[in-house]
């Protein structure tokens, strides 16, 4: 019987490393390689983001791996020049041609992948690192690299390096000048950390023999301060242009804000350059068949098959609702929905408790160990923090957002974005809630960095909610509940100042008072926004009132509407507004 070196051999995956060393290297030599394959195998199959929630690990199945529940990304040439060029082409992405990120990582020898944070970025490139790991110590390593389809160069040494950690690592070993010198310095030092220093030596030696190829994948160029930025973009263009390291292939990822702000000078040369597409409808099957599929598998499976079949029926059926779709679409928040349906069965038939139970899966993130990762609270040493301190935070950065943003709705009407929050607006509207230290301040912002969740850093010194609608949900807590709104009368207020902005605030906060016992004042609400009868004649603008009040009721409910006199009041009046609404000749409706 063939032993594992003839099972290579006789692969069809062309040149491999691990054949250089079973057949022609010291037995060290070949030891040393197969360690470093295998602790970057394991390294690599974690799940940058971490699981959401601890309550995974409370049944029988472990958190997921990167490729247990890995689903193929597409993207779309990107076409920008600077950062806002970007953003603008992002809105419109659904536009361009798809490209799998697999084909062009198959097609380019130089890729930049850039992607706004929770895209994929990461995980793509952890997921490449692991098959080409897997695929060097496999028997059967075709079977393995088939998966990387198109795939032309076989298993690949594979080279995953953090540039967050080389930008520290630099910046530990005072080092000024991004070379090639950098690189191999830090991955030494990797090696080290890994516990298998031994394995420098033969590391070097098979990306320095000229013979054997590697896939270098350099992920984060954004998560690298703008200080050092230049640096690492340097140590890059080195590399590319080594003789010995210019071979290899290179891919690296970055978040548009970070690349595009720098100077054309100082970017990478001569990479081919694409941005990941949101997930479409069948990469969101895709994934929730694979987390299932996870859950239903191993020696101590959580769900039987029929179980299975019916939660992903379920499932399927919810994230295609209009208030769920746009969420779902997005990698990280798509995982926020298949947990809390693993959870509680199925996902809330509403969207305020959607959005209720989704904060409070994210906040959980902040409050959860992962991979020696501290908690929120660690971090800061402010072990007295309380969550409803963060909590009421984030309400009051929302609204503070949502008020002071330009209009930033999309002109196609499916996709709207988030407002930016500067940096410097950050750390005020957060330092109350932090003792009004301004430390702690800082220190929240460079948790909050590492650690995407509830805000996401989008450009260098700017951060935004993953989605809007999360946004207007936390603005509309803050109406509900904070000391300094009076919501009946200053909800109202705010629509009648701007109702395109205020609308869906006003809509959710009326849904979240009555979801959690105070019916009378959404109800109040409603009535201040519409008060009076319905004249013969009005202007435009109160016809809107009335559409958004009629909004805001079917959010209430009209079983909890009618529960009380002047509720039925309400209801009536309204209904009497919308029927002499549609007999104008031209409807006023807000978009």
């Amino acid at each position: 019987m063939p032993g594992p070196a003839a099972a290579i051999v006789n692969s069809s995956v062309g040149r491999d490393l691990i054949i250089k060393f079973l057949l022609g290297a010291s037995r060290d030599d070949a030891d040393s390689v197969r360690a470093y394959l295998t602790e970057l195998a394991r390294e690599a199959n974690i799940l940058p983001w971490g699981v959401l929630s601890e309550q995974f690990g409370s049944g029988n199945s472990a958190p997921p791996s990167v490729a247990e529940i890995y689903t193929d990304l597409d993207t779309a040439r990107l076409e920008a020049e600077t950062e806002p060029e970007a953003r603008q082409f992002m809105l419109h992405i659904d536009r361009m041609r798809r490209v799998p990120v697999q084909e062009m990582a198959d097609r380019e020898d130089r890729l930049l992948i850039t992607g706004d944070p929770g895209s994929g970025k990461s995980t793509f490139v952890k997921h490449t690192a692991y098959l080409l790991a897997s695929a060097a110590q496999s028997q059967t390593p075709a079977d393995v690299l088939a998966t990387l389809d198109p795939w032309s160069y076989g298993a690949l040494l594979p080279v995953y390096v953090e540039l967050r950690q080389v930008a520290a690592f630099a910046a530990d070993q005072k080092e000024k000048q991004g070379t090639v010198r950098l690189f191999t310095r830090y991955l030494a030092h990797l090696l080290d950390q890994w516990s298998i220093g031994s394995a420098w030596d033969a590391v070097r030696a098979t990306l320095t023999d000229g013979e054997t190829a590697a896939l270098l994948l350099l992920d984060g160029l954004d998560e690298v301060s703008t200080a050092q930025r230049k640096l690492l973009v340097d140590m890059v263009n080195a590399l590319s242009d080594d003789p010995d390291y210019g071979r290899h292939r290179i891919i690296v990822t970055c978040r548009p804000y970070a690349y595009y702000d720098m100077p054309a000078d100082h970017r990478l040369r001569a990479f081919a350059e694409v941005t990941l597409a949101p997930f479409s409808t069948e990469q969101v099957d895709h994934f929730i068949v694979n987390w299932y599929r996870h859950l239903s598998g191993g020696p101590r499976p959580q769900y039987t098959a029929e179980e299975v079949a019916a939660r992903l029926k379920d499932l399927r059926g919810a994230v295609r609702r209009r208030d769920h779709r746009s969420l779902a679409r997005r990698p990280i928040l798509l995982t926020m929905m298949v947990q809390l349906h693993t959870f509680k069965g199925r996902l809330p038939d509403d969207r305020v408790r959607l959005y209720k139970e989704s904060i409070d899966l994210l906040l959980s993130r902040w409050n959860t160990r992962s991979h020696d990762q501290p908690t929120l609270r660690e971090f800061l040493n402010l072990p007295n923090l309380k969550d409803e301190d963060v909590e009421r935070a984030l309400f009051e950065i929302a609204y503070n957002a949502h008020q002071a943003e330009p209009d930033s709705h999309d002109s196609d009407g499916e996709e709207e974005v988030s407002a930016d929050i500067t940096e410097s607006d950050l750390l005020g509207w957060v330092r109350p809630y932090l003792n009004g230290s301004d430390p702690h301040a800082a220190l929240f912002i460079q948790y909050i960095r590492e650690r995407a969740g509830l805000l996401l850093r989008h450009k260098s010194d700017a951060y935004t909610f993953p989605h809007r609608s999360l946004q207007e949900f936390l603005a509309a807590c803050y109406l509900t509940r904070s000391d300094d709104v009076n919501y009946h009368v200053d909800a109202a207020g705010l629509v009648r100042q701007d109702p395109t902005r205020w609308r869906e605030v006003f809509v959710l906060a009326a849904g979240y008072e009555q979801r959690f016992g105070k019916t009378s004042n959404a109800v109040s609400a409603v009535n201040e926004l519409c008060p009076a009868n319905c004249p013969t004649h009005v202007d435009p603008e109160r016809w809107t009132f009335a559409q958004i009040a009629g909004e805001a009721l079917l959010e209430i409910g009209q079983v909890a509407v009618q529960r009380s006199e002047s509720g039925r009041a309400l209801w009536e009046r309204v209904q009497h507004w919308l029927a002499a609404l549609v007999e104008q000749p031209q409807l006023p409706l807000v978009k």
